[in-house]
């Protein structure tokens, strides 16, 4: 069994036997699970990410207001 990529962090590549094939894309897909979205300071590319922190900047800015009064 041969496991490997293709160029890309998303990508898998298994070679071998057809049923240790079979075998190890059920333990792949067992593990396959969606990951927690992450805020990532300086990525752009999460526009949920991009929003939540928005709106925790937009939060934070009211509550500094109610506490300079």
């Amino acid at each position: 069994m041969m496991i490997g990529n293709a160029g890309s962090a998303s990508s898998l590549l298994l070679s071998g036997m057809q049923d240790q094939v079979a075998q190890a894309i059920r333990m792949i897909r067992l593990c396959d699970l969606p990951q927690p979205e992450r805020i990532v300071l300086g990525a752009t590319n999460s526009t949920s990410a991009v929003r939540r922190l928005e709106a925790l900047e937009r939060e934070v800015r009211k509550l500094r207001q109610q506490l300079s009064k």
